[in-house]
This record gives structure tokens, sequence and C-alpha cells, in this order.
């Protein structure tokens, strides 16, 4: 195989990698990839027809397609996408197709490197996948061999001087797997200072992203049926570790926001106090008073369009790369504003339905959890017919989560009735809904019974991932439940939706939940590595390192001991020590004999012409190439001596008897030759 072809297998593998980058940016669009494909293999076809003929572009014509992509970029930025990422990685990929059409200098060829290089780039900025740690490595292991075959086709062509094709023996198996393990070695120790060097928390660029995902339930306002096309999504929000698992885990609610005000239509938030919470070191923020037995929890949260952070029942603690958390009276967690970027937090909380929070509530009359739509009519009477022989509030709230967990059924379809409202036709015609209706349904119940509630919005725990021990929870865990204040217990929840409602419609197979855990341990242990994670890891280290040095040290004060008493038959205990030392004596001699045995070394002949022309005020710098030391010579003996030099060095070819002739009439010409 000539260096033309090696040279376009090498490009179009790079110009592929690049491709398949931009593949995993989450802006750039699957059918913009596509198109882009289609070109790469057209230019390949077309600069492989005219390999005897050269395709040329005049300089004003590529003038004109850099305005006219230039302005493309501009509008998608400004006008289309708006997103930097997105429009950053469609310019570089046109430039990368057109470039493919214009390869006739080393100069080309390095530039086209250099845009998949930015390629590469703009998706190390835009995806967690671990499938860019591969692509990453492929580019690196192509440069490599561009490099080499780049430099070594420009050293030969500048030497000699003349056309003519490099020695077979130079590009072949043995060059492309020493290649691959000088990478494979170059990947290991960048991954070996990824760990060891400090993570610091700086930098001008974030990993943001634009692609956020639309969560209704979340906002001021939530219209009553918002829930129904979430609940059909399987697009994962977040995963959470649980760092100690309880003996008994019930089913946890993953809290998020509550809603206040209904209009008969949807629900308002209409409590929007903020308060800061109280920093520790540590960027610990507390929410609440801090108690044992808590439930720690590790979560990586997707990008969201919506400031809240997530906590089991209610969070007291959260802790992550904030600069400041937010609680509003009701104990929901906010940021500032939304993150845009995925997120990585622990947050403590208090396992149960109940647990005091910093809102100090004193029911009364002009409370916001007492308002409803209207008075009187069948809803109120329902709820008093409902609570009529219940003497505490807790039995009321109790009867009314019954009764509706009982006559009513779930469905994400629920046919439209002739009540007034969807409400109403909730509770006296169709009698079918979700989670929605059904929480809606049980806070105004509660509210027509003098009993203060509220609506709370956030997600079940959804599916366990036992390849990472992890729950995995979608948007189709989207759920919303019931806040009542109950005297003596303070905000306490109750869910009236029946049992169907609170499992994961669809769960992902081993293979997706395999697959998914990849991604969680890539995002967890690359994207997210922190200095805190690598303390941790050096605590580790260091205590089973002593922990090891402790035991080697007890197992050869044992064996010593066991000598110098004579217990036993001592030649025995010797036999493995002296094995190991046989083999390891006996690998280092074959190393060094096979070492010795194919190693190349520089012909003699050409010792002695650096000898004779050094005598001659001739010495060969470090910098320069045997070649061009040759050609500063100005000696055409020296330029034919040389060039044997590289056939035996370079090329592996032995000297035939008529060629060492010819090396020794070269070498007597130099040394009579006059400087």
């Amino acid at each position: 195989m000539n260096f033309s072809a090696y040279t376009t297998i090498i490009t179009y593998l790079a110009v592929a990698v690049g491709i398949g980058a931009m593949a995993l940016v989450e802006e750039v669009g699957g059918g913009f990839v596509a198109v882009m494909a289609l070109v790469m293999a057209a230019s390949l076809i077309i600069n492989t027809i005219t390999t005897t003929t050269t395709i040329t572009v005049s300089k004003a014509l590529w003038n004109v397609l850099a305005v006219v992509v230039s302005t493309v970029y501009l509008a998608d930025y400004f006008f289309v996408s708006g997103t930097f990422i997105g429009a950053s990685a469609r310019f570089l990929t046109i430039l990368v197709a057109l470039k493919l059409f214009d390869l006739t200098t080393t100069r080309d060829y390095f530039l086209l490197f250099t845009l998949v290089l930015f390629q590469i780039l703009a998706a190390a900025a835009s995806t967690i996948s671990p499938l860019f740690f591969l692509i990453l490595s492929l580019f690196i292991m192509l440069s490599i061999w561009a490099m080499i075959i780049f430099n070594m086709k420009r050293d030969w062509e500048e030497g000699r001087r003349r056309e003519g094709s490099m020695p077979r023996g130079v590009f072949g198996a043995p060059f492309f797997l020493g290649t691959i393990a000088l990478t494979a070695s170059s990947i290991i120790i960048t991954l070996a200072l990824f760990f060891i060097i400090p993570r610091l928390a700086v930098g001008f660029f974030e990993p943001k992203t634009l692609n956020t995902i639309k969560v209704a339930g979340f906002s001021d306002r939530v219209e009553l049926g918002d829930f129904g096309p979430v609940k059909q999504n399987p697009m994962v929000v977040m995963r959470v570790e649980l760092p100690e698992m309880p003996s008994r885990l019930p089913v946890l609610y993953f809290r998020g926001a509550t809603l206040d005000h209904y209009d008969g239509r949807g629900w308002n938030r209409t409590v929007k106090r903020m308060l800061p919470a109280v920093e520790k070191n540590g960027r610990l923020f507390l929410l609440g008073k801090w108690q044992k037995g808590m439930l720690e929890q590790k979560i990586l949260l997707e990008p969201l369009e919506t400031e809240i952070l997530f906590a089991v029942s209610r969070g007291v603690s959260v802790q992550g790369r904030f600069a400041k958390v937010l609680t509003d009276r009701s104990g929901s967690i906010y940021l500032p504003s939304p993150p845009y970027s995925r997120i990585q937090y622990r947050a403590w909380s208090v396992l149960g339905g109940s647990g005091k929070s910093i809102e100090t509530y004193t029911p009364d009359a002009a409370s916001p959890y007492l308002q409803t739509p209207s008075r009187g009519g069948p809803i109120e009477a329902l709820a008093l017919e409902i609570t009529r022989a219940k003497p505490t509030d807790f039995e009321r709230a109790k009867a009314i989560e019954g009764y509706l967990k009982t006559n009513y059924r779930y469905t994400l379809d629920p046919e439209k009735g002739a009540g007034g409202t969807p409400l109403e036709d909730f509770l006296f015609y169709s009698k079918e809904g979700y989670c929605e209706h059904y929480a809606t349904a049980m806070v105004i119940l509660l509210r027509h019974a003098g009993i203060p509630a509220r609506i709370v919005t956030g997600f079940l725990q959804g599916q366990w991932n036992g390849y990472g021990n992890y729950f995995l929870v979608r948007q189709q865990d989207a759920h919303s439940w019931v806040e009542a204040y109950i005297p003596a217990r303070g905000w306490t929840r109750f869910d009236p939706t029946p049992s169907q409602g609170l499992i994961t419609p669809r769960e992902a197979s081993w293979v997706g939940l395999m697959v998914d855990s990849l991604r969680w341990r890539w995002a967890k242990h690359i994207i997210n590595y922190t200095i805190t994670d690598q303390l941790r890891m050096a605590r580790k280290v260091e205590s089973r390192a002593s922990g090891l040095r402790v035991s080697l040290g007890k197992m050869l004060a044992s064996f010593l001991s066991t000598v110098r008493e004579g217990k036993g038959s001592t030649r025995w205990m010797w036999a493995p020590l002296v094995l190991v030392t046989a083999l390891l004596a006996a690998a280092i001699i074959k190393v060094v004999l096979t070492g010795r045995k194919g190693e190349v070394k520089t012909p003699g002949f050409y010792l002695e012409m650096l000898s004779i022309l050094k005598k001659k005020g001739f010495e060969k710098r470090a910098f320069e190439t045997p070649m061009e030391f040759a050609l500063r010579t100005g000696h055409p003996v020296a330029k034919s001596l040389t060039s044997a030099f590289e056939e035996v060095r370079y090329g592996g070819r032995a000297l035939t008897k008529a060629r060492t002739f010819e090396i020794k009439s070269f070498m007597e010409s130099l040394k009579k030759a006059a400087y």
C-alpha cells in the first residue's frame, strides 16, 4: 500500500470520528449528521476517482464559500437555534466537508485534523456519553498516525530531492501496532493524571446546555390535566443513589414544589416569599434542624427547565456546587435560576410524611390553604358527608383519602363528563383520572372540611437499577400528592391516588438498565469528578496500602520466627522464593538477549563517514536529519552514503556484495575529497 492510500484511509477515518462526535452533540440534529456523512462519502468517491488529476478551486470561489458559511453560522446562532455549541458544531462540520474537496498540501491535512479536533471539543462541552471516551481515543490514535506519516514523507521528499516511494517496510503492521500501543500508553497516563491532578472548580467554560427538559408541574401555574402527557414520557430526569440503604425503605417521594391557590381550572403558587438557606463549610446549605437517622441521597439531575432541587420527603440540607440556595415557607428548595446543565448534589431528608419545616403556621380564616373556588354546592356537601363521623382532623383526612382511593378509577386518559369544571367532572361524572385529579380533589375536600391543605408536585422513586444501585427516575414518575396541616403533627403527607397510579407504567429491560448504569458511572466518576472525590480516593488508597504493609510485616515476622525456631521443614518454605527468583532471572535474561538480537545499530560505514567529515570541518548538528546534514556538506558522495544508511537503518534492507563494494568506493572518494 502506497503513501497516498495510507493518507486517504487515515484522513477519512478522522473525519468519520468527527461526525461521530457531532452525533453526540445534543443540539445537532440527526438529519444534519446524516447529510454530512453523505457529503463525506461523496468526497471519498471523488478523491478516489481523481487520483491522477487534481480538481482545483479558485481562491475567489473559496472566499465566496467562506462568506456564505459564516453568514449561515451567524443566522443559525442568532435567529434559528440560539445555542452557541449547536451553531458552532454545525459550522465546524460544514468547514470539514468543504475542506475534503481541497486537500492538496500537507498544510491542508493539518487544517482538516485541527477542525476535527474542534468538533471533538464541541462534543466534550455538550455530552456526558461514555462513547465520547472511545471517540477521543480513536482521534488521538489517528492523529499520532497522521503526524508520523506526514513527517516521514516530508523528511523523505526533502532529503532525497526526488520523486520516489518510501520502502514498503516502513508502514507495516509493526508501525500501526506500535502506534496503538503508544496511544494506549498515552491514554493510561492521561487518565492517571486526570485522577491525580487537583480538580479546581474554576474556569471560563462551564458544562452548560440550553437543551433542557420541560416538565409540567413545577412552575407558578399548573393547569389541571398537564400531568397526563408527562406520565407517558419515559425520558430520564434524575438518578438517585442512597449511600446507606435502610433495612426497611418506604416508597420514596421526591418533593418538588407546592401550589396553594385553585381557581377551578388550575393551580397557582401565591406563597412566593424566598428565604436564603444557611451556608456552612463545604457548600452545605441548611434548610431545617439537623437530625439523627436522616436519609442521605446522591442525586444526578438532568437539565430540567426549573430552578427546583428535589429531595426525599422534607429536605433538611443540600450540598453541591451552588453559590446560593433558597427556600420558601413550604420547605421547597430552589436555586436562584435554572442551572441549564446537569447537576450533582447531595441531600439529607427526614423520612416519613410529617416533620417540622421552617414555616410557622397558624390556621385562620384568611389562610391561602383554606381557599376554595366557591362555598357551598355539591363538593362541600360531599366533604361534610365523608367527614361527618370523624372527630379529629387526622381521621377526617384519612377518611377523604380512603374515599378517593376506593371510589374512583385510575387512568391516564379520563373521559370528559358533564361537569362544569374538571374537578366536578372527576368527582361526580367520569369518576376517573390520574394523580393530579386525586390530589386536587383531596385538597379541596379538606379545605371544605376546614383543614388547611396544599398540593405538592414531584416524583416517585421510579425503577431500581441493580447494575448501579440507584433509582432511575423518569418523567412518567412525575406525581402529585397532598400535604395537610394536622395539629400536633404539622404538615403531613397524604396520597389519595390508588396503588396502580404509584407503579412505573413501563420499566427498562436489563440491557437498558446496564447501558444507563454505564452512563451514570461515566457522569459520576468522570464528568462530575471533584477534589472531594480525589481526597476520598486518596484516603482509601492510603488505608489499603497501610493494611497491606501491616499484613506483609506480620507474614515476614512469622516466617523469620519459624526459621529461627526451626519448626517444620524449612526447605519447602524457601522453595517458592527460589522459584520466583529463578523465573525473574530467566525473564530478565530473555529480555536482554531479545533486545540485543532485535536491536538495529547504526551502520559502521555511516559512523566512519561522520568521523571523516568532522575532521574536514563538518560536524552533524543535533537537530539535523541525516539527509539535511549530507546536503549541507555539498558533496554528492555524502548524499549517496546517507541514502545507503537510510536503506539499512530505516528500510531494514541488508547490504548486498555489490552495494558493499560501492560503499567502500564512496568512502575512499570521500577521504580524498578536498573541501
